[in-house]
């Protein structure tokens, strides 16, 4: 492999990993959100529910930014440009190998349509129509949806894989709030929360 392309490999490989700790760190705070009746995701939620909402927002901005250049099929920098450069290449994964992977980027078409239309329309561009007409945009069949941004993401670290094996050791430390809420709880804290003004009054 020469060196630009071992280079691209690292840079995929850093790429892929950020984004799968983002993207678990959106669908935990996703599945918190359904889990409010609990005393300590409530109680994290009244401390630090704007904090949370800032960062929700923030991961997915920068989760259907990095999504959007990894399957553009036109850009030097994405994975269907690296994964042609790798068919060249006297190491690797042979081109029938690469074919197929390139064969399952293809099938999820419409998944990353979604993530462009969110991308050129929401992030980039901020469009008159989703902020004037916010339903209608974001109506049910073209809504981008967790499942389909983990399932781009499974797929690219599934890819980075056969070529170049990492072991994801990250963690983002997003469960910290939660189990804070957790001892505060289990050591009776909350009345004093309640004299902070750190929590809503009960």
């Amino acid at each position: 492999m020469d060196k630009s392309l071992e280079e691209q490999k690292d840079f995929f490989t850093g790429a892929v990993l950020d984004l799968k700790q983002k993207v678990d760190s959106l669908d935990y705070l996703t599945e918190k959100l359904n889990e409010k009746e609990k005393p300590e995701v409530k109680l994290t939620f009244d401390i630090f529910d704007d904090l949370l909402e800032f960062i929700y927002l923030l991961l997915w901005d920068n989760i259907v930014i990095k999504l959007y250049w990894l399957y553009d099929k036109k850009g030097q920098r994405g994975l269907i440009w690296y994964l042609n450069e790798a068919k060249s290449s006297a190491n690797g994964l042979s081109e029938t190998d690469i074919d197929k992977q390139i064969k399952r980027i293809e099938l999820l078409d419409g998944e990353i349509d979604k993530v462009k239309r969110f991308r050129d329309k929401w992030i980039a561009h901020r469009d008159k129509e989703p902020f004037e007409k916010h339903e209608k945009f974001w109506a049910k069949e073209e809504r981008l949806t967790i499942n389909e941004v983990k399932n781009l993401t499974d797929n690219a670290f599934e890819i980075i894989q056969e070529h170049f094996p990492v072991t994801d050791l990250t963690t983002s430390g997003i469960n910290i709030p939660f189990l804070l809420s957790k001892v505060f709880i289990e050591e009776d804290f909350i009345f004093e929360l309640n004299r902070w003004g750190l929590i809503r009054k009960q």
